[in-house]
């Protein structure tokens, strides 16, 4: 994490569809090092979803409230770089269970997402995991 930013190298095996999932609080921008890969999102203003493919030093921009699922189709591994503003917060407590997660996962497809009704209250949790962070 670096001030209001947070930066994390990942990658997504090949063949991989991730969970739709969506930052609330957090935008997103996931620069493919290597590889290609596929961004599907939908925001608030869309009826569906849209695909953007990306290939090695492309990126794509996810702002807060997007759902958006990373789709890596080829035969090779695609290595990533996010980086997240403000910086991402992800808090387990001892036992390994997850306290805060900045990312909200559905196990839903598409034509059935739920919609988030009360992001005051995602904000909420934010500020009181982040202010129990800074605790520490």
């Amino acid at each position: 994490m670096v001030g209001d930013l947070s930066l994390a190298l990942g990658e997504i095996p090949p063949k991989t569809v991730s969970k739709i999932h969506i930052h609330p609080i957090v935008s997103q921008l996931t620069w493919v090092v290597s590889g290609n890969l596929k961004v599907k999102m939908k925001d608030h203003s869309m009826d569906k979803p849209y695909s953007l493919e990306l290939k090695s030093e492309e990126a794509a921009f996810t702002e807060a409230g997007t759902f958006f699922q990373l789709i890596n189709e080829d035969s090779e591994t695609c290595r990533v770089l996010y980086i997240v503003s403000p910086a991402f917060l992800f808090e387990l407590d001892k036992e390994g269970r997850v306290l805060y997660n900045d990312a909200v996962v559905f196990d839903e497809g598409w034509k059935d997402l739920p919609k988030i009704n009360n992001l005051n209250k995602v904000r909420d949790l934010r500020s009181r995991a982040w202010y129990q962070l800074l605790q520490r």
